[in-house]
C-alpha cells in the first residue's frame, strides 16, 4: 500500500526483480518509503468476500456433480445401447431363422404343387388319349352302323328296282289283250 503522501525529496528507483514474473514491479524501500507489490500497481487490493469464495466453491462442486451425473447417464446409455444392439442382433437372427424355415416350407409346397401339376397333366393326357381312342371307337362304330344302314337301304332300293324291273319285264312279255276294233270312221 502507498502512503497517502510521499516526501518529494526522496527518489524511488524502479527495478525489475529477477525472480519475479514479467509485469511484476517492486520498489526498493528507501528511507521510510514502503515497497510496492505487483497487485498494488493500480491501487489497493480489494478484500475477498467469503460469499464469492462460497459461490465459486459451489459452482465447482456443481460442475463436478454435473460431470458425475453425465458420466452416470453416459454409462446407462452405453448399457442400454449394448442391450438394444444385442436385442437387434437376436431379432435379426430370429428373423433369418424364421425366413429360412418359411422359405423351406414354401419350397416344399412349390415342389408339391409342381408334382401335382405334372400328375394332373399326365392324367389329362391319358384321359385325352383314352377319350380319343374312345371317340375313335365310337366314330368307327357309328361309321360301321351307317355303312350297314346304307347297305340295307341299297339292298332295299336294289330289291325295289329289281322287283320293278321284273314287273316291267313281265308286263312286257305278257300278251297284250286285243281290243275290239271299231269300224273306221268316215270323214265326211
Amino acid at each position: 500500500m502507498w502512503r497517502s503522501q510521499r516526501p518529494a525529496s526522496r527518489s524511488i528507483s524502479l527495478r525489475r526483480n529477477r525472480n519475479a514474473l514479467p509485469g511484476d514491479l517492486y520498489c526498493k524501500k528507501l528511507k521510510g518509503v514502503r515497497q510496492r507489490e505487483s497487485n498494488d500497481i493500480y491501487g489497493a487490493a480489494a478484500p475477498r468476500s467469503p460469499l464469492l469464495t462460497a459461490l465459486v466453491a459451489g459452482a465447482i462442486i456443481a460442475l463436478v456433480a454435473a460431470n458425475v451425473y453425465l458420466y452416470i447417464q453416459i454409462d446407462h446409455l452405453q448399457t442400454d445401447l449394448a442391450k438394444l444392439d444385442q436385442s437387434v442382433k437376436t431379432g435379426l437372427t430370429n428373423l433369418r431363422d424364421a425366413s429360412s424355415v418359411n422359405t423351406a416350407a414354401q419350397q416344399r409346397h412349390l415342389e408339391t404343387l409342381k408334382e401335382e401339376l405334372e400328375a394332373a397333366r399326365t392324367s389329362l393326357h391319358d384321359q385325352a388319349r383314352t377319350m380319343s381312342a374312345q371317340a375313335k371307337a365310337e366314330a368307327t362304330a357309328r361309321a360301321e352302323q351307317l355303312a350297314r344302314q346304307i347297305e340295307a337301304e341299297q339292298a332295299k332300293v336294289q330289291q325295289q328296282v329289281s322287283s320293278e324291273i321284273s314287273d316291267v319285264k313281265q308286263s312286257a312279255t305278257a300278251p297284250i289283250p286285243r281290243l275290239p276294233m271299231s269300224p273306221p270312221m268316215s270323214v265326211t
